[in-house]
């Protein structure tokens, strides 16, 4: 049986998790949609709805498209697919950072090991 109070608290735990998500969205977003269009610029001959969609993230499937827009479609995907591995490494470096800035406002000491100094 879940408590009232037990739910209340879940409720709460998901919508910080929301606000993190809902923060890092446009962030991330943005990066994708640079990192993506920086690539795709020297490609030429890109329509523009294909050149649209790499920016909003979407790999694209070469099938059923004329032969030649599958070297057009294959550099998109590479663009897509680099903005990505850009977005992983954002994330990583900000993850380490803020797990430095952590460590870094830590001051308290540690307890000793010894059970009757407690």
């Amino acid at each position: 049986m879940v408590t009232e109070a037990a739910a209340t608290a879940a409720g709460d735990t998901d919508s910080r998790e929301s606000q993190g998500g809902w923060a890092a969205s446009p962030l991330f977003g943005g990066i994708l949609a640079s990192a993506v269009s920086a690539r795709l610029d020297p490609t030429s001959g890109a329509p523009e709805g294909l050149t649209k969609a790499a920016e909003q993230g979407v790999l694209l499937s070469g099938q059923n498209l004329p032969a030649a827009l599958s070297g057009v479609v294959r550099e998109t995907d590479r663009a897509v697919l680099g903005g990505y591995s850009v977005i992983l490494w954002w994330a990583v470096g900000l993850t380490l950072l803020a797990g430095l800035i952590a460590g870094l406002l830590v001051t308290a000491k540690a307890p000793s090991g010894d059970p009757g100094s407690r």
